[in-house]
């Protein structure tokens, strides 16, 4: 776990320790989505994903809206569910370490 400060403009940077932890490389494009009040998730999307969603658009493709709907099953699939207790212990780790 880690922290970082919100700067003015909404920007943060991700600390080095969690760019490599997670294996994120600069260019890389972040999904971030709202969890709840306070609350964020940000998902490293493949290089590919957007060129080939763009170049790939033509007759017969699916709906923005099929895509969406398709992107949010993966990535449920994928999400662990939030254990607080955990968050909490990590909290406390880095603020030790």
């Amino acid at each position: 776990m880690s922290l970082a400060r919100l700067q003015e403009r909404g920007q943060f940077t991700v600390p080095a320790k969690l760019r490599d932890a997670v294996g994120l490389k600069p260019g890389d494009t972040l999904l971030l989505r709202a969890l709840g009040p306070g609350r964020f998730e940000a998902v490293a999307l493949p290089p590919h994903a957007l060129s080939t969603f763009f170049e790939a658009r033509g007759e017969g493709q699916p709906s923005l809206d099929q895509l969406r709907t398709e992107m949010g099953r993966e990535m449920a699939a994928e999400r662990r569910p939030f254990d607080p207790e955990a968050a909490r212990r990590e909290a406390a780790t880095a603020r030790l370490g």
